[in-house]
């Protein structure tokens, strides 16, 4: 049985890495989307299996300067609120710690 993954990756050199290689073993089809690129308004929350949020240079918190993150915080937010798997790592986990109701602040 194949399973489906998206990944929302917001840098071209930040991919799955490792991830990937593992997600193909187990039978996973693979769909990227590209934030700031690809057409999020055409994602259901509930389109794959899994959903892996990437990283990248920016802040949960910058949705003035990359509105694409409103968007990506809100299929998160309904993945989680049906609870749905979902990784996020680095900005990743930001932003579903921010589609939860969690704050996302600088470290000292």
């Amino acid at each position: 049985m194949k399973r489906s993954a998206i990944v929302f990756q917001h840098l071209a050199f930040e991919d799955l890495g490792s991830f990937e290689e593992v997600l193909l073993d187990h039978r996973y089809q693979i769909r990227t989307v590209r934030l700031g690129v690809d057409d999020l308004s055409r994602i259901a929350q509930e389109e794959s299996d899994l959903a892996i949020v990437l990283g990248g240079p920016i802040s949960a918190n910058d949705e003035a300067r990359f509105s694409f993150l409103r968007r990506e915080r809100e299929i998160l937010r309904s993945r989680l609120s049906l609870d749905l798997p979902c990784l996020g790592i680095c900005l990743g986990a930001q932003l579903m710690s921010a589609a939860l109701g969690g704050s996302v602040i600088a470290m000292p």
